[in-house]
């Protein structure tokens, strides 16, 4: 009985993973909210939300429903709670996989099973409530005890189920009217990702990421409800910018010299013995050649061809006249050459990324562009030096979800003190709308003719992919309900 229902779930998802949210509707029946987001079109990468606009006075509070603020947690680590979860919740979490219940979220709230996803999602949501609540998590992961290359992260990427399984509840919560319940729900996802992010791995900060624009497209749905409260001052209360990037750019920096401890100090190594074991070590860390060629690669060539573009190209980048390049064998000229050129690269690179978003950004992407078109690029060098313009990037737009989403809330609120109009811009708001962090510019709003529609957009962002490109961005639809 349980096989055929899940069957027919998977099929239900399936049907509606390719339908708009507008298809999915009922004619007789109008939905409690405008649903969960769409890609329009699906290839641009431009994400489109439509949101029912219902006008709600903002009441001023201090800290956050929706995130655990400092004032509101508690002495303790959270890494034990997260690892019995994985024990006591493992089994049904991969069924949720294996059912496909990643189109859950393109179900309109009157096509969400309660029942099914309350099985499919056993978790222990006090338990969980204690780990988001926990001053820290506590990974203890071993830094300076092992190359810190080599150090694995499945506890973190685990958290993506949960925060998986929390945004489906808290869907159902909003679907039942039991809004308080949704935003604890919201605001464990929200402390959980905090955590995940606690560890200065650029992977982390991506799966914080990665969970809390869960939770932000499920406060969406939240605030379409016609009980729900206007959540400008909790959204206000959150940290800015939500992901700091600072401490994994740090550690980015440092990766090779962390995993290769003898990096740290390459003048104290002397003889030629040293170097070939240096130089047998690094290969042990240096990329496969054969994901960056054509064809199937001699090994033999590859390693001869680096060491003699080595030995030609140091001489240029080579500064130090106490070890002359005519001095050194070819494992030390092959290693110099290699860390003075990913160095260099690196801080490029690095020094962009600490910056503000919408200076790092458009740098980042000319460094990045210039270097897809470089023909001299090593494939070493190019393969040490992983860009963070994807990683920079994926931060500055859950900022700018963040703040597109603190603009509606808003709008609410001026139109709850303007008899139910939308505003003709964001400067006759009451409210302060923060600024787009990708431009540092206000947000694109228009209002359409009849009163009745606007749209509030980010700043569209042009990505470069191999010899073509990429729009991503956020546009929001709003129609007074």
């Amino acid at each position: 009985m349980q096989i055929s229902k899940a069957s027919n779930l998977a099929a239900i998802f399936f049907v509606f993973s390719v339908l708009p949210i507008d298809s999915a509707r009922s004619d007789d029946k109008k939905p409690i909210t405008g649903g969960m987001p769409f890609m329009e079109p699906a290839e641009s990468g431009i994400v489109v939300r439509r949101i029912q606009l219902r006008p709600k006075q903002a009441i001023p509070s201090i800290g956050s429903k929706l995130f655990p603020t400092q004032e509101r947690l508690h002495p303790g680590i959270a890494a034990p709670i997260f690892l019995r979860q994985n024990f006591e919740a493992s089994s049904r979490m991969k069924l949720l996989d294996e059912l496909g219940q990643t189109n859950y979220p393109l179900l309109p709230l009157e096509q969400l099973d309660a029942a099914e996803i309350k099985r499919l999602t056993p978790l222990h949501f006090s338990e969980l409530r204690r780990a988001a609540f926990r001053e820290r998590a506590g990974w203890e992961y071993p830094m300076g005890e092992e190359p810190l290359a080599s150090i694995l992260l499945p506890d973190v990427q685990e958290t993506r189920r949960y925060c998986k399984a929390i945004a489906l509840r808290a869907r159902v919560d909003i679907q039942q009217g039991k809004l308080l319940d949704a935003m604890d729900k919201i605001c464990i996802g929200m402390g959980l990702s905090k955590h995940v992010g606690e560890m200065p791995f650029i992977v982390c900060k991506l799966v914080q990421t990665a969970n809390m624009r869960q939770m932000l497209e499920v406060i969406e749905e939240l605030i379409q409800h016609p009980a729900s409260e206007n959540v400008y001052w909790d959204i206000a209360g959150m940290p800015t910018p939500m992901i700091d990037t600072k401490p994994a750019i740090h550690l980015e920096a440092s990766m090779w010299r962390k995993t290769i401890l003898e990096l740290e100090n390459l003048n104290s190594i002397r003889s030629v013995d040293d170097w070939n074991m240096l130089f047998a070590k690094w290969m042990l860390w240096a990329p496969n050649w054969r994901l960056f060629a054509n064809e199937e690669p001699n090994q033999e060539e590859l390693f001869r061809d680096w060491m003699r573009i080595s030995r030609e190209r140091l001489p240029m980048i080579w500064t130090n006249p106490d070890r002359p390049v005519e001095s050194m064998c070819d494992s030390e000229v092959s290693i110099r050459y290699w860390y003075e050129r990913m160095q260099a690269r690196n801080s490029q690179y690095l020094a962009w990324a600490l910056l503000e978003f919408h200076v790092a950004i458009p740098n980042l992407l000319e460094l990045t562009a210039q270097h897809e078109k470089d023909p001299t690029d090593e494939l070493p060098v190019k393969f040490s030096c992983q860009t963070p313009t994807p990683f920079v990037l994926a931060a500055a737009r859950l900022q700018q979800q963040i703040d597109l989403i603190r603009t509606i809330e808003s709008i609410r609120d001026w139109s709850a003190k303007h008899a139910g109009a939308l505003p003709n811009s964001l400067e006759q708001l009451e409210l302060p709308a923060p600024l787009d962090c990708i431009v540092n510019k206000p947000f694109d709003y228009n209002l359409e003719k009849d009163g009745r529609w606007a749209t509030l957009e980010g700043a569209v962002i042009e990505m470069p992919v191999k010899q073509s490109s990429q729009k991503v961005g956020y546009r929001y639809e709003l129609e007074l309900d």
